[in-house]
C-alpha cells in the first residue's frame, strides 16, 4: 500500500487528508519514486483553494503537488540511464504529495550527494526557474546583476547561483530588491534554502512522507505579482538544473511544463 495526499473538496489546507492505495507500477519508460520530500508551490494553493479552477480543473478525489526527491524503488522496461537506490528530484504533475510517484525517467534528474532532501523537493521550480533565467540571460564573469524580489523562491536560488557562496540571507526580506557582482557565471556545485511568497511561510515549506498533510501558516491569497512571476514567465522553463556531474543535452536534464513557480 502507499499513501497519498487528496482533497474532495476545494478550500484551506483543512481539506487534506491522506488516503491508502496500491503503489504504483512503472511501465516502459517510466520510474517508481518512493518521495522524500515534496514542495509546496504557491500553485498548489491556489489549486486547492479553487482559485486557479478557471485554468485547471480538480478532479475529486483530486492528488496535488508538481515537485519532489526520493529514491527510485523501481525501474520500468527500457530504462537504461537510472538504477533502484538512485537518489533523485523532479516533477509529477498533481500527483507529488505521495509516498510513491511514477514519472518517466525525462522528468527527472540525480540528486547532488550532498543535498538535503528538504532542499532537493524544491529545487524543481524555483531551482530551474532562476538557473534558465540566468541562462537566457547569458550572465558571464564580472557582470553585475540585478535582481528584484530576491528574497522570495526563485530570488534566492538566483543570488546563490549568479554568485556562488553567497548565503540567502544577502536578500533580507526587508530588501527585496538585490544587486550583486558575478565572479562567475555557474556554480560547479550548489545547494541552496529556497525561500517563497504569496501563499507559503517565508521559508518555503516541504512535505516529508509519511507525515500529515502540510499545513500553510496563513490563508492562501494571490500573490499580487502573480503575473509577472508566475503565468508570464512559464514559458521561459526548459530543463531541470544538472547537477555538477551531468553534461548540457544530458538524458537526465529533464523538461518539464510551465506551472507557476514561487
Amino acid at each position: 500500500m502507499s499513501k497519498t495526499v487528496v482533497f474532495n473538496t476545494y478550500g484551506d489546507a483543512d481539506v487534506l487528508h491522506l488516503v491508502d492505495d496500491d503503489a504504483p507500477q512503472p511501465g516502459p519508460g517510466q520510474v517508481r519514486v518512493r518521495v522524500k520530500a515534496a514542495g509546496v508551490q504557491p500553485f498548489d494553493c491556489l489549486f486547492r483553494s479553487g482559485a486557479a479552477r478557471q485554468w485547471v480543473q480538480a478532479r475529486f478525489p483530486q492528488r496535488i503537488g508538481n515537485e519532489f526527491a526520493g529514491v527510485i524503488d523501481a525501474v520500468g522496461e527500457g530504462v537504461t540511464v537510472f538504477s533502484t537506490g538512485d537518489e533523485v528530484l523532479g516533477w509529477a504533475m498533481l500527483a507529488s504529495y505521495a509516498e510513491h510517484v511514477v514519472v518517466a525517467a525525462e522528468q527527472i534528474v540525480a540528486k547532488s550527494a550532498g543535498m538535503p532532501w528538504a532542499e532537493a523537493g524544491v529545487m524543481s521550480a524555483s531551482g530551474q526557474t532562476a538557473s534558465t533565467a540566468l541562462m537566457e540571460l547569458g550572465v558571464g564573469k564580472d557582470d553585475t546583476v540585478l535582481i528584484h524580489a530576491a528574497a522570495g523562491g526563485v530570488g534566492t536560488y538566483a543570488v546563490q547561483i549568479a554568485r556562488p557562496g553567497a548565503p540567502p540571507s544577502s536578500a533580507p526580506p526587508a530588501n527585496p530588491t538585490t544587486t550583486i557582482s558575478v565572479p562567475w557565471a555557474r556554480s560547479p556545485s550548489f545547494t541552496g534554502t529556497a525561500s517563497s511568497s504569496g501563499c507559503e511561510p517565508s521559508r518555503r515549506m516541504v512535505w516529508t512522507p509519511p507525515l500529515s498533510p502540510p499545513v500553510p501558516r496563513r490563508p492562501c491569497t494571490r500573490p499580487s505579482s502573480w503575473s509577472a512571476t508566475g503565468s508570464a514567465s512559464a514559458p521561459s522553463h526548459s530543463n531541470l538544473s544538472p547537477t555538477s556531474s551531468e553534461s548540457a543535452g544530458s538524458a537526465r536534464n529533464a523538461p518539464r511544463p510551465g506551472w507557476p513557480s514561487s
